[in-house]
């Protein structure tokens, strides 16, 4: 919680949303009213007002149709509307939603995380403190703030691990099955996603066992194999859904050029002031604590944690996690878990490095030091909180002394800290230039309250299948903002014979070129003819006006 009382007191203080000015102002929050409001309603799947009209459902499977995070949200949204009131059929509901479910999310990766956490031999503060820098990572805040429905993705990625550990020590395999389970339901990129990472991790546990595995080394593949089947079939619904959208649609784009190695800009600086992550030193001073590589599990996650850091040198790595098409730096999250695990675990064994294990272990800090001089910019407060957990540790590694309890507990408030201030340090160098506040979702180009009257009285009078041609270039769906049929959609996923229809049968002008969106009808009368489009919203002078329209 103390972690997200920044973001809570921005949006009652300041009236900033939780939500990027970009997607999640025209896709988010739109999709989400929406599909709230048609299951609370019981309604068709299909949906005339859905862009020209379509299966909602399995075109928004990419987003949130089939999320049971979602799921459990709009029972608590139900449950609001019910006691409290509150009207989520209006976007003015959404953004407090929006940091509703981010910290939902963050309880539930800390509490999964917490529980796999166990399976590595961790207890107690040491357990705590790898739950604690993941679910407090600078990944979770930031896919919550620009794709919410992408901080589903670390709760399932903990969960399926613990229930593979489990299955491989004790024989259970009843928690993999529902991790594995949920995620092919979710979504079907997330399950790409989980299908690599976790590849990679039987492949490790295969080849270099565990003394205390019960299953052998060729069992976990043999075993696991029909254990993702039965999820495959006890997921059919949502996963199928999912294919079925991802088959129909038209991804095809043009050809890019992807550099083999990434420009090193600032997005890039995972140790300092990075866009897509930002990881403490304190990961660098685990990874070069070489003593502590006689331990499994430790080694297993330096192991991990060097591979994805040298990965994160090529964008060929992130074409890989996005379909071997334009590469998409989403599989931070991996490295997030990897490297809260690692550290953990270093905690624990700190006992045995002494001092010149430490200083050695200290020789990536001073580089780190002076590339942060040389190149990185920004706010990074946060790391007077490392440097003192380091300064504490090396003391008492110095003077031959374990850490006692009292010392173990501030050095986890100074984690807590160092967390705390990292995600104010994130959210005002990378997240504060794409952030709105509650007076712009009240703005011309996205919801007026005088256009809403004006549409409510030409709905009030339209046939069920009469259609406005309407469309701010700001929020493409304004159909879903403003509650009509309209002509217009902006999805990552819908079916691509619309496009088609568009460029190839009715060669339609939409003056935009993506094959993320389709739009308005290009001002020809026979399509408004076509579309039963009724009325007509532009600003004035409206030169192009099509015959019969006024």
């Amino acid at each position: 919680m103390i972690v997200y009382l920044p973001v809570l007191y921005r949006f009652l203080n300041e009236g900033i949303i939780y939500s990027g000015n970009g997607d999640g102002f025209k896709q988010m929050m739109p999709f989400q009213m929406f599909l709230y409001q048609h299951f609370i309603q019981f309604q068709s799947l299909y949906d005339v007002s859905f862009g020209l009209g379509g299966d909602y459902f399995t075109d928004l499977a990419y987003y949130y149709a089939t999320s049971p995070v979602m799921y459990l949200n709009f029972l608590f949204v139900a449950l609001s509307q019910w006691l409290f009131h509150t009207d989520p059929s209006q976007i003015e509901f959404w953004p407090g939603n929006q940091i509703f479910i981010a910290y939902l999310k963050c309880v539930i990766v800390f509490l999964v995380s917490y529980g796999m956490l166990r399976e590595f031999k961790l207890r107690g503060q040491y357990q705590f403190l790898g739950a604690l820098l993941f679910s407090t990572s600078t990944v979770l805040y930031y896919f919550n703030f620009t794709w919410s429905f992408f901080g589903d993705i670390l709760i399932y990625l903990p969960l399926s691990i613990w229930g593979m550990e489990r299955f491989f020590k004790q024989r259970q395999i009843g928690l993999f099955i529902v991790a594995i389970t949920l995620t092919l339901f979710s979504n079907f990129y997330f399950s790409y996603y989980e299908m690599i990472a976790l590849s990679g991790y039987l492949i490790y546990r295969m080849i270099l066992t565990h003394p205390e595995d019960k299953v052998s080394r060729w069992n976990k593949l043999f075993l696991l194999i029909p254990a993702v089947i039965i999820s495959l079939c006890m997921s059919s619904f949502g996963f199928l859904t999912g294919v079925h959208s991802f088959l129909n649609n038209d991804r095809l784009s043009n050809d890019v050029f992807i550099s083999p190695i990434i420009d090193f800009s600032q997005k890039y600086h995972i140790f300092t002031n990075g866009f897509y992550i930002t990881l403490s030193g304190i990961v660098l001073v685990a990874l070069f604590s070489f003593k502590l590589y006689r331990y499994y599990y430790f080694k297993m996650f330096a192991i991990f944690t060097w591979i994805l850091l040298i990965a994160s040198f090529s964008p060929y790595f992130d074409s890989l996690f996005n379909g071997f098409s334009f590469p998409q730096r989403r599989w931070i999250y991996i490295l997030a878990l990897t490297s809260s695990v690692l550290v953990a675990i270093w905690f624990k064994h700190l006992a045995i490095l002494n001092w010149r294990d430490y200083r050695l272990s200290l020789l990536p800090i001073l580089i780190l030091i002076l590339a942060t001089v040389a190149v990185s910019r920004g706010a990074m407060w946060w790391m007077i909180a490392s440097a003192l957990i380091l300064i504490v540790i090396g003391a008492h590694i110095y003077r031959g002394r374990a850490l006692s309890k009292k010392m173990i507990r501030i050095v986890l408030v100074l984690f807590i800290c160092q967390q705390f201030i990292l995600l104010i340090n994130y959210h005002h160098n990378n997240i504060a230039p794409y952030q709105s506040k509650i007076s712009d979702m009240h703005a011309a180009d996205y919801h007026s309250s005088n256009l809403q009257n004006a549409i409510d009285s030409i709905v009030n009078r339209q046939e069920p299948l009469e259609r406005i041609d309407y469309m701010s270039s700001y929020a493409v769906n304004s159909s879903m903002i403003y509650h009509f049929n309209g002509l217009s959609l902006y999805s990552s996923i819908f079916d691509g014979e619309i496009l088609q229809y568009y460029d190839k049968l009715m060669q339609i002008n939409m003056e935009y070129d993506s094959n993320s969106t389709y739009r308005l009808l290009g001002d020809r009368a026979n399509l408004y003819a076509l579309w039963n489009v009724s009325d007509r919203i532009k600003s004035t002078p409206d030169s192009l006006t099509p015959y019969g329209m006024k």
